[in-house]
Formats: C-alpha cells, sequence, structure tokens
C-alpha cells in the first residue's frame, strides 16, 4: 500500500468556508508550511508505520484497503478522519504522525469487522500505542490516553487484547468468524 501527502487549496477551504479569501490565504500558507516539515518527516517513517499496522492488525492491506492512500492536510475546528483520510494539521509534527498512525489503522481494519463502534476505537487506539512506540513516535501514548478518558466518560469499558500474544485478527476470530 502506498500512500500520498495531498495539500488540495479546494479541499482545504471546505473546511474553512467561515473565511473569507484574504484570511484564508493565511490558513493555507500554514498548511503549505507546516505540510512540509510534516512530509520531510512522514517520507522517513512511513515504512516503518506501514509495515508495524499489520503485524498487529493481523491484517494485509490489501484485503480492505485501496492501493494507495491520499492524506489531505487541513486546517480544521473539526477530527482527522479515515475517510478519506484528511488530517488536520497541527504544530506538533509527533501529534500529527500518532493521528496519521490511527486512521491508517482505521483503513486497514475498518470498522466494519466490529460489532460497535467503541469497540473498534478502543482497539485501533491499542494498535495507535503499538505502533508509535515501535516507530518511535513520541506523542503516542499521551494522545491515547487522552482518548481513552474521553470514551470512558461516555461509559465505555476498555476491550484489552495483549497485542504481544495475538494479533487483533486472531481476537476477533475467537469472537466472529471474519
Amino acid at each position: 500500500m502506498k500512500t500520498k501527502i495531498v495539500c488540495s487549496k479546494s479541499y482545504a477551504q471546505s473546511f474553512r468556508s467561515e473565511l473569507n479569501e484574504t484570511e484564508f490565504d493565511l490558513v493555507w500558507n500554514n498548511i503549505l508550511q507546516t505540510g512540509k516539515q510534516f512530509y520531510e518527516i512522514y517520507k522517513q517513517r512511513s515504512p516503518c508505520i506501514l509495515e508495524i499496522i499489520p503485524k498487529y492488525t493481523g491484517i494485509r492491506w490489501d484485503e480492505f484497503a485501496p492501493t494507495e492512500v491520499l492524506i489531505y492536510l487541513v486546517d480544521t475546528n473539526g477530527p482527522s478522519r479515515s475517510n478519506p483520510l484528511t488530517l488536520k494539521i497541527r504544530e506538533n509534527i509527533e501529534y500529527m504522525l500518532t493521528v496519521l498512525a490511527h486512521e491508517l489503522i482505521h483503513i486497514n481494519m475498518p470498522n466494519k469487522l466490529f460489532h460497535n463502534k467503541l469497540v473498534c476505537e478502543d482497539v485501533v487506539n491499542q494498535v495507535t500505542l503499538k505502533v508509535c512506540a515501535q516507530a518511535g513516535i513520541s506523542a503516542g501514548t499521551e494522545t491515547i490516553e487522552f482518548y481513552k478518558k474521553a470514551m470512558q466518560n461516555q461509559g465505555f469499558k476498555n476491550v484489552n487484547i495483549n497485542l504481544e500474544e495475538v494479533t487483533v485478527r486472531e481476537a476477533l476470530n475467537l469472537v466472529y468468524s471474519l
């Protein structure tokens, strides 16, 4: 599976439609500058991230993911998302890498494999922690702990999978057949 970072002015502008053209030009310049910084770090780490993800999920990239995933960089008040992969730019590039790993895991292991969206999100978070640790992404633990607390505030109890012993696929096969 390949990834490609995309800076599309019209796509990015759709997330900031409240801004006039002059205001958006400032946002756009920030997207381009941050995008260059992010690209330099991501191109070094992407092979590792893309290789590690299937080791923990047990799901090959060609099972659910397209052959190429476009990564759109935007400045939004909302969250990043996996379809289409839309990554919110931030000052902290390590944090962006953590969020990107999380969204790539969603692409590798889509929600449809789970009967419950919060269970899926918890499992994706667990895989994200492992991927970030192996890829040397420092913001991983802090980011996932924030997500866990937000989920627990919604009354969700964590699903604990020992990813050192089983892949997500193996754990899911114990519950229901893929």
